[in-house]
């Protein structure tokens, strides 16, 4: 996290990142079966609440990164206790069916699957907390299953991109924006420029 010190020193940075739980990344083998890798992505409750500290001391927004279900538990216990700095984004992430990470098949192998009667289970548990969020699929693709038209219909925003898609087709970067843009303005969602998306975030200035 030292990068983000040194970075908003500069006054170039203002979201941090805070991935608030412990996760397999891990992809499948040709025989379906998770592959043996010695890593696990390893956040600890210490190194948790120094990521949430820093963002605090450093006047950032808290960019948090929901794998599963218990990093989204962990987040809102910050939440209710008055201890998540503002600016806070929930990135719910859903686990696709392509590789991500490594692997021939057998999808991303964590997450929830990227349906929306899954979107309802993190709805659920986000309850009343009025934190601004957004959906995307790890190896996967968003607009599949109606999750990306199910999210913006509920008041969520997207992320796309080649760093999370896997699918049969190809697009660019360009295109997988272009196809969130149509899809906003087709369900009467206008796009925020960086200073409105700023301001939704309720960023510290």
């Amino acid at each position: 996290m030292a990068h983000e010190e040194a970075l908003a020193e500069r006054g170039v940075l203002r979201i941090g990142i805070v991935d608030p739980g412990s996760v397999n990344l891990v992809g499948a083998g040709a025989d379906g079966v998770p592959l043996a890798l010695d890593f696990a992505y390893v956040n600890s409750p210490a190194a948790i609440r120094h990521q949430v500290e820093l963002c605090a001391r450093l006047g950032l927004g808290p960019s948090v990164a929901i794998f599963e279900p218990g990093f989204l538990r962990h987040a809102l216990g910050y939440w209710r206790a008055g201890r998540l700095p503002p600016g806070a984004l929930l990135k719910l992430y859903f686990g696709g069916d392509g590789a991500y990470l490594g692997g021939a098949r057998g999808g991303a192998g964590f997450g929830l699957p990227p349906t929306p009667r899954m979107l309802d289970v993190y709805l659920e548990m986000i309850g009343d907390c009025p934190l601004p969020w957004s959906v995307a699929v790890l190896g996967g693709d968003v607009f599949e299953h109606g999750l990306a038209r199910t999210a913006l219909e509920r008041g969520g925003h997207l992320r796309v991109g080649l760093e999370d898609f896997a699918g049969a087709r190809t697009p660019t970067n360009a295109e997988l924006v272009a196809e969130a843009a149509r899809l906003c303005a087709a369900l009467g969602r206008p796009l925020a420029t960086p200073t409105e998306a700023a301001k939704l975030l309720d960023l510290p200035r």
